[in-house]
């Protein structure tokens, strides 16, 4: 409900938080919303520069399409959902921290990714692979995801991050 007022009202955010409570079948609810306002001039979204939809049983059909919205994101945090692709239109962003904790985006995606984002100041990349709430124990193929190779080519694409600060891989 919350999502739907803030659609029609099409409030300018600057930060959105969503955690734990969000579904696939609710964003799709907010992506609808916004191709309803695609010929206004000021979508809510436009302005956002922190998205944070963690802990929350989201895949990339629901995020995607949303981020396509999202033109300023700086603050990106996607952590423990089901997210197994990095849209394109990212790699446009002025995006200082990126966390991406216990998901599924493959390690050549994210060094790809990673070398496009020049401003990067903070990464939280733990548990890749690793679904929340599981044991620490290998228990999916795609578990452990950043292997010794993945970990050097991310560490090579890291030199295109000059302002890095922080990162975390726990």
């Amino acid at each position: 409900r919350t999502w739907s007022v803030l659609i029609t009202f099409a409030i300018p955010l600057g930060v959105l938080k969503s955690v734990s409570l969000q579904t696939d079948s609710t964003f799709a609810k907010v992506h609808s919303s916004f191709q309803d306002l695609e010929s206004g001039s000021d979508l809510p979204l436009q302005r956002l520069k922190s998205l944070k939809v963690r802990h929350d049983n989201l895949s990339d059909a629901s995020i995607l399409p949303v981020l396509q919205h999202c033109r300023m994101l700086e603050r990106i945090d996607l952590s423990f959902t089901l997210l197994r692709h990095l849209p394109a239109n990212l790699n446009d962003l002025p995006i200082e921290k990126l966390s991406l904790t216990s998901t599924f985006v493959p390690s050549k995606d994210l060094v790809v990714f990673i070398s496009s984002l020049p401003r990067l100041r903070i990464l939280f990349i733990g548990a890749m692979g690793v679904k929340a709430g599981t044991s620490s124990s290998i228990t999916t193929s795609t578990a452990m995801t950043l292997t010794d190779e993945a970990l050097k080519q991310l560490t090579d694409a890291l030199n295109n991050c000059p302002l890095l600060e922080n990162i975390n891989l726990v």
